[in-house]
């Protein structure tokens, strides 16, 4: 989604820098379709606790695709 809802006291609320959802990414080529539970992190990218945020599940569908060998 393009936004996400947090809710929690204020003093939480204001440490919040970012809401992102996780995916690990598979060594080889893939289709990936998975339900992930966003989460709210502060500016320095640590989950912040004690918060909730809607939606709670987020579909994540992707196609990972072989490229090139790092060099």
């Amino acid at each position: 989604p393009d936004s996400a809802i947090v809710r929690a006291p204020t003093s939480v609320l204001d440490q919040v820098s970012a809401v992102h959802a996780d995916v690990a990414l598979p060594n080889q080529p893939k289709e990936v379709d998975e339900m992930v539970r966003p989460v709210a992190v502060d500016a320095s990218g640590s989950e912040l606790a004690g918060l909730s945020v809607a939606p709670n599940l987020v579909r994540v569908q992707m196609r990972v695709v072989a490229g090139s060998p790092a060099k």
